[in-house]
């Protein structure tokens, strides 16, 4: 008797302790599992937030703001990670907005070089064609002169001509009249 008395004791106390460290271990896993919830919401929002901004970041949107970058943990680190990409987009971008304004200044340039070399052309052009105008003129003029000293010379030739056929035709007179003159001298 005196045995089951000191076993009920001893029953007794373990399911006192083992009530007690029970309801201690419940309070304690109850405690860390609101934490653990807690944590794992945070870091779930925090990972959310931050694929959101990277999300817009792939979209192009720059001027996204990358949330966690003043956390001190892995989603910090994360965070300044994302910051650095934003950064070398921003860069990108920039420089490729300026690599644009060159090429479209290099095409005004270029288009306005051949609108030069285009009138320099017309100009010269429109010079020696002026000049090819004038000794084309000259030349007319020339052959006008020319034209007009062969019809005076034709004419003047002409006009020869005829007296020399008239000078013919007076010394054949006098030689006629020499003759008859002759004979009557002889017939005398």
């Amino acid at each position: 008797i005196a045995g089951g008395l000191y076993i009920d004791d001893i029953d007794a106390a373990f399911q006192s302790t083992l009530w007690r460290l029970g309801s201690i271990a419940a309070v304690v896993i109850l405690i860390g599992g609101t934490f653990a919830l807690l944590i794992g919401r945070n870091v779930a929002h925090s990972v959310s937030r931050l694929k959101t901004a990277m999300e817009m970041l792939a979209r192009n949107e720059l001027e996204t703001q990358i949330p966690g970058l003043d956390r001190s943990d892995e989603i910090g680190a994360m965070a300044g990670a994302v910051s650095v990409f934003r950064d070398h987009m921003r860069t990108e971008a920039r420089l490729a907005g300026e690599q644009e304004i060159v090429r479209e200044r290099a095409v005004a340039e270029r288009t306005a070089a051949l609108v030069r070399m285009a009138d320099v052309i017309e100009t010269e052009t429109t010079a020696a064609m002026g000049q090819v105008s004038e000794v084309s003129n000259a030349m007319t003029s020339t052959a006008a002169e020319m034209h007009a000293s062969a019809a005076r010379t034709g004419a003047a030739a002409q006009s020869a001509a005829a007296t020399s056929a008239e000078a013919l035709a007076n010394a054949q007179a006098v030689a006629a009249a020499t003759e008859q003159l002759s004979t009557s001298i002889h017939q005398i």
